[in-house]
């Protein structure tokens, strides 16, 4: 995870959308991440796991995903990756949701104080993807005009 996230910060630091503050956060994270030394247990990763990319059906005892599709970020790794981009989605959109959606996560997972250490890196490596494609010179968008990543993604 951290050299995925290094990967894209040096593709966004060489089309200058990577400040020394910016650098200095996605460094201390990744540090405190690495000196964490163990990790949580691997599951599947969806990615990109959102309304948009699920299924859902209704039983007697409520709603329930009954299928995912758009499998092109899916991977094995700590399943609190998935709650990163809806949770962040959410904080664009709606960011009373976010809380929410989080929360809901929380409660029906084991309690485990590494999620709280590891989301840091979860959400940069996450918000990277999205701040390196969107800082491109040749289409930079507009939300990210006067912005640095450090300012956006620490939202």
């Amino acid at each position: 995870m951290i050299d995925e996230t290094q990967l894209f910060t040096k593709m966004a630091e060489a089309h200058g959308a990577i400040a020394a503050d910016d650098r200095a956060l996605i460094d201390a994270v990744a540090a405190r991440a690495l000196a964490r030394g163990d990790s949580r247990p691997n599951t599947f990763v969806h990615g990109d796991y959102k309304l948009n990319n699920l299924t859902v059906e209704l039983d007697r005892d409520g709603c329930r995903v009954s299928g995912v599709f758009d499998l092109h970020e899916a991977r094995f790794g700590d399943g609190a990756l998935d709650v990163v981009r809806q949770a962040c989605g959410y904080l664009d959109t709606k960011p009373a949701m976010a809380r929410a959606f989080v929360d809901s996560y929380l409660g029906r997972v084991a309690a485990d104080a590494r999620i709280r250490e590891l989301m840091p890196l979860y959400v940069i490596n996450d918000r990277m993807k999205f701040w390196e494609f969107s800082t491109r010179p040749d289409a930079r968008a507009a939300w990210s005009q006067g912005k640095t990543f450090r300012d956006w993604a620490s939202r």
